[in-house]
C-alpha cells in the first residue's frame, strides 16, 4: 500500500544552534552534503547568538554555501533555539543537528526515504545510530512533519538545554511513536567520548544549577508529557482514518 510519499519529493531540514564553533558546524554540514544522494532536498538552518565572538566567520561561511540559512538572535539557550528553527523550517523530517555531530553513512537520505515510506504520514521521532553511546536512543534525532504541526516544536519550551531530549523521547515512547535507524551512522565528536576538546560552550551548558533546575523541571512535568503524547496519539489516529 502506498503511504503518499514520493521519495524524491521529501525535504530534509537540519536545524542547528551553534556557539563559538564555526569550524565544527561547517564540518557537520560538509558530511551531510558529501554523503547525500539528492542534495537538492537537504537544507541547513543555523541559529547563532548575536554576541558570538565568531559571528563574522559564521556569516562569511554561510554566504558561500547554498541550501543554508543563518538566523542571528539573542542568546536563548540551545533547546529554545532548536524549537525556534524547527517550528519555522518544517521538513518531511526535521533533524536536530548538533554542531559537533558528523554523519558517516553514504546515501543517508535514501534511508530516510525508506523510513518515511514504511512509517507513513505519522507524528514520530526517529533516532539514528551513534556507536559512541551505550544505548541506541541516547543520541540525536529528527521528527516528522506531523509531529511539528501537532506540537509546534521538538520539546517543551520550558527547557534551556539539558533534559529536553529526555522529554522528547519520553513523549514518543508514551505515544508509541519512536523509531530507530540502525543503518544511518553518526559520530558525536564530544569530549565526553574523547573525540573533542572541552570549550566554553560545553562548560556553559554544564552549569550545576542549570542541570539541577532542568532535572527538577523534568521530574515535575509528567502531566505535560502525558498531554503531549495524547496529542500525538490523536493526530496519528486521525491521520490513519
Amino acid at each position: 500500500a502506498t503511504t503518499g510519499y514520493t521519495n524524491m519529493a521529501n525535504q530534509y531540514n537540519f536545524v542547528m544552534p551553534s556557539r563559538g564553533r564555526p569550524i565544527q558546524a561547517f564540518s557537520s554540514w560538509i558530511t551531510l552534503k558529501k554523503l547525500a544522494n539528492k542534495l537538492e532536498r537537504v537544507n541547513l538552518y543555523m541559529y547563532v547568538d548575536d554576541d558570538d565572538p565568531f559571528i563574522k566567520e559564521y556569516k562569511e561561511w554561510q554566504e558561500t554555501e547554498d541550501r543554508t540559512a543563518l538566523i542571528v538572535g539573542p542568546h536563548i539557550g540551545a533547546s529554545p533555539a532548536f524549537n525556534t528553527l524547527a517550528s519555522r523550517y518544517i521538513g518531511d523530517i526535521t533533524f536536530g543537528l548538533a554542531d559537533d555531530l558528523l554523519f558517516r553513512t553514504k546515501d543517508w537520505d535514501l534511508i530516510f526515504d525508506k523510513a518515511l515510506e514504511t512509517i507513513g504520514n505519522k507524528a514520530f521521532v526517529i533516532y539514528v545510530n551513534d556507536p559512541s553511546v551505550t544505548h541506541q536512543l541516547d543520541t540525536h534525532a529528527g521528527v516528522s512533519r506531523l509531529w511539528l504541526e501537532t506540537l509546534g516544536g521538538f520539546w517543551s519550551p520550558n527547557f534551556k538545554h539539558l533534559y529536553a531530549d529526555a522529554f522528547m523521547k519520553d513523549v514518543a515512547l508514551r505515544a508509541k511513536a519512536l523509531y530507530y535507524l540502525q543503518d544511518v551512522v553518526t559520530e558525536h565528536m564530544h569530549p565526553k567520548y574523547n573525540k573533542g576538546l572541552w570549550d566554553l560552550t560545553y562548560f556553559r551548558s554544564r552549569n550545576k544549577k542549570l542541570k539541577k533546575d532542568a532535572e527538577e523541571y523534568y521530574n515535575s512535568c509528567e502531566a505535560e508529557r502525558i498531554e503531549w503524547a495524547e496529542k500525538l496519539r490523536k493526530a496519528n489516529d486521525t491521520s490513519r482514518n
